[in-house]
């Protein structure tokens, strides 16, 4: 089928372009709702041309147009680590009414990249974050706590079953920025095991609530639950979701340069974001999901071609690509999806076109949008959960 991959034909130990007994360690770093440039410079009056230039004088490659396939963390998270569509990874299993999210979140956990790694002798390293699907995995080989002390798998289990509305009212106790700086911290000094890694890091940062300033001062003390807060403002807090983003950039920056100082072998390190952000007042249907589908994508992949990844690709391909290139394996790109759904009906697809959102895109370099912190109320609530 279209979703199918085959990476399981490739033999144990024969790494492909790379030289052996020297695979390099590789870091999947997402940052929840992180915004393209074009949205930022449109929507925030904010010029990231510096981080990303930045990022090109650590040798990254940036994606200028690349592209979220879901706008939701799960299906699109899904559907990156799995390197397929969900219609196709789970047909039979979902459908316009269906609701549950148990068999998605596993599958992230239990992901079709982790699982072509682990065959090649790479251990599989799971960061934990601080949101459901990401927040434990039983599969890794280990694990990464941000708060041993009040982390425990039993509320985050609670928070897997339960519903959206159900974690709004848990009083759970983990201090959402101390994980988050723990996590950082946690990526600059991960030890070395013996064999190579594969570390996927989610941070719900820059994604509300809105934890830092711009210097990365705490602002709040909010807990798990706070990430399913009812706030009139949330993406619409236009000012306090750029000041966190400058924050994350800055840590972003030291953890790739602390990640290579420690490695003795050229690491792999992809950032991306799973979506861009929720935005609502004052815009048109074809400009939000212009702006919900714009995400971020930037690989350093030392010994790759420059145009490996596509200015205009989208994430299913990501693994595709990358591992099709290092390890010789065949897995062809997919043509480019994106489907839009309700987070009430997350399975309830409407597809829209990839030349159409290229079509709205070189719309949102007309310049900072006025009044961009507008008060977000009008927004409709089955948006405030991702």
């Amino acid at each position: 089928s279209p979703g199918e991959t085959h990476t399981e034909s490739r033999s144990p130990g024969v790494p492909g372009r790379l030289q052996p007994g020297r695979l390099p360690d590789i870091y999947f770093i997402v940052l929840d709702g992180y915004a393209r440039q074009d949205v930022l410079l449109r929507y925030y009056a904010h010029d990231n041309a510096p981080f990303l230039s930045a990022l090109r004088g650590r040798d990254f490659q940036v994606s200028t147009q690349g592209s979220a396939n879901y706008e939701w963390t799960f299906l699109s998270l899904a559907s990156t680590l799995n390197m397929g569509y969900v219609q196709d990874l789970f047909a039979g299993q979902v459908g316009p009414g269906s609701v549950s999210r148990a068999f998605v979140y596993d599958r992230i956990r239990d992901n079709e990249t982790a699982r072509f790694l682990r065959v090649q002798g790479y251990e599989i390293v799971h960061v934990r974050s601080t949101w459901g699907a990401t927040s434990v995995n039983p599969y890794a080989d280990r694990e990464v706590r941000c708060e041993s002390s009040v982390y425990t798998s039993e509320f985050m289990r609670a928070v897997d079953e339960a519903s959206w509305l159900g974690a709004f009212h848990s009083k759970a106790g983990v201090d959402l920025a101390r994980c988050n700086l723990a996590n950082f911290e946690a990526l600059e000094q991960l030890t070395a095991s013996g064999q190579p890694k594969f570390v996927f890091a989610h941070f719900v940062l820059p994604h509300h609530p809105y934890l830092f300033d711009r210097n990365g001062r705490v602002l709040r003390n909010a807990v798990v639950s706070n990430q399913f807060e009812f706030q009139k403002r949330l993406w619409e807090d236009r000012d306090s979701y750029r000041a966190q983003l400058e924050f994350v950039n800055r840590r972003v920056l030291e953890t790739v340069d602390a990640i290579r100082r420690r490695s003795a072998v050229p690491p792999l390190i992809l950032i991306v974001s799973d979506h861009g952000p929720g935005l609502h007042r004052g815009l048109s249907d074809s400009s939000r999901d212009a702006v919900r589908f714009a995400n971020l994508g930037a690989y350093l992949l030392p010994g790759a071609p420059p145009d490996l990844m596509p200015a205009t690709g989208s994430a299913v391909n990501q693994f595709r690509r990358i591992l099709g290139f290092y390890f010789g394996v065949d897995l062809p790109a997919l043509p480019d999806r994106h489907f839009t759904s309700s987070n009430a009906r997350p399975y309830d697809f409407r597809e829209l076109p990839h030349e159409k959102l290229r079509e709205w895109w070189p719309g949102m370099t007309a310049g900072p949008h006025a009044n961009a912190n507008q008060d977000g109320s009008a927004a409709r609530v089955e948006d405030f959960n991702d």
